[in-house]
């Protein structure tokens, strides 16, 4: 059933006649007057009355008006769904990250999202070393991660931050807020396999005590515990206990995080990644 019938019939009744039904809605008079004879031929039943002063509902038109009425509307959202789906947007928006970042940063990113496109769901995946693999084998459509994570996707920075010492408070004096990696090489090293900064502490191979998670509250006990010390970039200092100490680096060392995103990406996924550029990169280039 055509839903610019039901549309057309809906205006008659609340305007009461097929002239004025026919300039609200751009049409002749006599196309109005065909499309309600159409209609009531397909319902086989009659739900118009014309009259010299305009036109009304029969008995049977007043009996099947709730129906006809909840028929355009749902012929109505059937359209705007399925345009929607054309459009990509109804599809969830597939994210591959860090334990990190979709503990620390993620939840603000969707809820401001949310709030400007509240059509728009998620899934969130979280990896680390396979993050790019799952990009590539289309099981996610946007990768957040840092630049170590190479690909031949395209690859767009956001921001960066710093590393940080992270030690027990018993393992150095209270007022020292920065330590050069000279001073902390003294200790056992507890790193996560992802983590990239072991390629720059060679001093450290023979101490290191590698760890095979990368669930930051797991180093933090580790460092609470007093097995070693570690070092973590800045959005990954959640909750971190009393007893545990975050330092300074010196000299310092940075990360970048950002997204990787493949060409085949639907609309919207493009959308929420151009948001994300637009609003939370430190870069000044842009998506294109």
């Amino acid at each position: 059933m055509d839903d610019r019938k039901l549309k057309t019939f809906l205006t008659a009744v609340r305007t009461g006649s097929f002239s004025k039904t026919a300039e609200e809605m751009n049409f002749s008079q006599s196309a109005v007057s065909q499309m309600m004879n159409s209609l009531e031929s397909e319902l086989g039943c009659k739900i118009l009355e014309r009259t010299h002063s305009g036109i009304k509902l029969t008995s049977t038109g007043e009996e099947l008006f709730p129906f006809i009425l909840q028929a355009e509307t749902s012929l109505a959202l059937l359209r705007k769904h399925a345009e929607v789906i054309a459009e990509g947007e109804a599809a969830p928006i597939r994210i591959g990250c860090f334990a990190s970042i979709s503990k620390a940063w993620l939840p603000m990113i969707l809820h401001e999202y949310q709030e400007l496109y509240p059509e728009a769901n998620f899934e969130i995946m979280v990896g680390d070393h396979n993050l790019m693999q799952w990009l590539q084998d289309g099981l996610v459509d946007v990768v957040l991660a840092d630049v170590k994570m190479d690909n031949e996707a395209a690859w767009y920075p956001l921001f960066e931050e710093d590393y940080y010492v992270v030690m027990p408070a018993s393992f150095v004096a209270e007022e020292k807020e920065a330590i050069s990696q000279e001073e902390f090489s003294k200790y056992p090293l507890i790193l996560a396999p992802s983590n990239p900064f072991h390629q720059f502490l060679d001093k450290f191979k023979k101490k290191a005590i590698k760890v095979s998670v990368d669930d930051d509250s797991t180093l933090l006990a580790m460092v609470e515990q007093r097995l070693g010390v570690t070092i973590m970039p800045e959005i990954c200092l959640q909750n971190v206990p009393e007893n545990v100490r975050i330092l300074k680096l010196n000299p310092a060392r940075t990360r970048t995080l950002g997204m990787a995103v493949t060409e085949s990406a639907n609309k919207s996924v493009e959308k929420f990644c151009r948001y994300l550029y637009k609003h939370h990169s430190q870069k000044e280039e842009k998506v294109s």
